[in-house]
């Protein structure tokens, strides 16, 4: 699976309604990771791709993906 662009990954999050910081504390991962995605100098994991386009093709909002991946 091709990853996602950083254009792509900011695109997903605005649609989504979630922060990049959010976002990445509830896949647990290091916000600053997620910045280094939506610049470009790092490339979008294929899990963290695959996940937001399955959450953008089911029409998911922030508050139903909080639902199903709750921060601790």
């Amino acid at each position: 699976m091709k990853p996602l662009t950083p254009e792509e990954y900011s695109d997903a999050l605005r649609r989504i309604g979630i922060s990049n910081e959010r976002f990445c504390r509830v896949v647990g991962i290091n916000p600053t990771t997620g910045r280094k995605w939506s610049s470009g100098k790092a490339e979008v994991p294929a899990t963290a791709s695959a996940l937001l386009r399955i959450v953008l093709a089911l029409k998911m909002d922030a508050a139903k993906l909080m639902e199903l991946l709750p921060e601790d």
